[in-house]
């Protein structure tokens, strides 16, 4: 410290400098105390930004890509839901055919009871209407009627993780909202067997469909799974890569806070030892 020089204070100005530095080191500790976060602005790590936004970037898509099986998911339990009630409707009307080809109820070609050619009628009117029902609509979808359309689910965060619910065909289930294409009549013993058989293929079309839709099921649920684990490795490599340690930041800001009480006491006795020097002007 010199006090024989008052027009530059050079004691002053590195105390000064030193001030600024250290107000800067306790502004960043500071920031990554209070947010948690080892980068909070671009210049924190310049180098280390780029890695931490594609981890950032992959945890993200992984909980999206969750969120997207987790909707697949619950069309294709509704879609099962819906096909179970059509199956519940070929079954009651497999139960009317059979009564209908009992010849016991009737001589020759005699029809058929009244009662059970319209109850036959009116469950094979409903199914047509139930496919295109608003009540087997998700997220205003058919999803009878949009059965012969593929759908694409994404899986993840990379644009080719994922996987195509292929389409099921129906066939002779129902054709839209026109109704069914089996069992025109059960008027008499020989239609209603007819009608049996047209009626048990149907079954065997939709007994196929609820078996791909299990399968799908299945392996969206296993590929939920997977993206769990990845989610939770995502997650660690953001915590490596932009967290901050807590610990070593807590030590940076009170050695910072330290060392700047004493570079403020520095420039104290700067000024001081200049004040000395005029001071033996006026002596």
């Amino acid at each position: 410290m010199s006090i024989t020089k008052i027009s530059t204070n050079f004691d002053a100005l590195f105390a000064q400098n030193s001030i600024k530095s250290l107000e800067l080191a306790i502004t960043k500790a500071s920031n990554r105390l209070s947010s948690g976060q080892r980068i909070v602005s671009a210049d924190d790590d310049p180098v280390g930004i780029s890695p931490l936004v594609k981890a950032q970037a992959q945890f993200r898509g992984y909980q999206t890509g969750q969120k997207n099986i987790q909707n697949a998911l619950e069309m294709l339990r509704f879609r099962d839901s819906a096909m179970g009630t059509i199956q519940d409707k070929l079954l009651a009307m497999r139960d009317i055919a059979m009564q209908a080809a009992n010849s016991v109820m009737y001589s020759g070609a005699t029809p058929t009871p009244s009662a059970l050619v319209l109850e036959f009628t009116a469950i094979k009117g409903t199914i047509g209407v139930t496919a295109a029902s608003a009540n087997f609509q998700w997220n205003s979808i058919g999803v009878l009627t949009n059965m012969d359309a593929a759908k694409y689910i994404q899986l993840g965060p990379n644009s080719g993780d994922k996987i195509t619910l292929a389409a099921t065909d129906l066939g002779d289930c129902y054709v839209g909202a026109a109704g069914m294409t089996v069992a025109g009549a059960i008027t008499t013993a020989a239609s209603a067997q007819t009608a049996l058989g047209q009626i048990d293929t149907s079954l065997t079309t939709l007994a196929t469909a609820r078996s791909k839709t299990g399968q799908m099921m299945q392996q969206l649920e296993a590929d939920l799974s997977a993206k769990l684990n990845m989610e939770s490795a995502a997650a660690s490599t953001v915590s490596t890569l932009g967290d901050a340690d807590m610990a070593q930041e807590i030590t940076n800001l009170a050695s910072s806070q330290i060392k700047a009480q004493a570079a403020t006491a520095i420039l104290g006795q700067a000024n001081i030892a200049a004040k000395m020097l005029v001071g033996l002007l006026g002596g």
